[in-house]
């Protein structure tokens, strides 16, 4: 897959152990554990840990993993995955917290 030129990135080292987050301009694209089985191929990712997207996506996740947030609000961007995966992703924003569906 293509990503597109804007796509930077940076690492997190989350609780739940280190991350790859993934932005462009118009929002948060990605999000992966490090080392997970299909992970991206982040070489040649700019870093850019600094970007306002990516900083507030590791303070929200920070406040989750804390429990002092229940929904995050970050704009996403979708664009980078397949029509059925953003179909997917699109279904997924409409299930509650803490809830199950098929």
């Amino acid at each position: 897959m293509k990503h597109p030129q804007d796509l930077v990135a940076c690492r997190h080292d989350s609780v739940l152990g280190p991350m790859l987050l993934a932005a462009t301009d118009q929002g948060l694209a990605g999000v992966w554990f490090l080392g997970q089985r299909h992970g991206p191929d982040s070489a040649g990712w700019t870093e850019r840990p600094d970007h306002p997207v990516l900083t507030q996506a590791r303070q929200q996740l920070d406040d989750y993993f804390a429990g002092r947030r229940e929904t995050f609000d970050l704009p996403l961007d979708l664009r980078l995955g397949t029509a059925f995966q953003q179909s997917v992703w699109q279904a997924l924003l409409h299930i509650p917290r803490g809830e199950t569906t098929s």
